[in-house]
């Protein structure tokens, strides 16, 4: 049984089944988190916690082909995700 603190890493079935999810929803479709506005202890920016705007998020979550890798970790509503993705130069 997989812990709380576990990071599982996706199949590639999981990471494709995620691509033509973000391919199908508009971004304006999802709740984003609240955690993502919490700001970092050093970092009282428009940013979130993670260095990202939302319209930076925007961008990122409309090239779904660019994710290479991705984990997921149990929560209480089911699971977290974190998708890595292949930057473009």
């Amino acid at each position: 049984m997989n812990s709380y603190e576990e990071n599982i890493s996706l199949t590639q079935e999981e990471i494709s089944k995620i691509r033509s999810i973000f391919s199908q929803v508009s971004f304006e479709q999802l709740k984003i988190h609240k955690y993502f506005f919490k700001p970092h202890l050093s970092d009282y920016s428009e940013n979130s916690r993670h260095g990202f705007s939302v319209e930076e998020v925007k961008k990122f979550y409309a090239q779904p082909h660019l994710i290479s890798r991705g984990f997921k970790r149990k929560s209480m509503g089911g699971y977290q995700y974190t998708l890595c993705y292949i930057p473009e130069f």
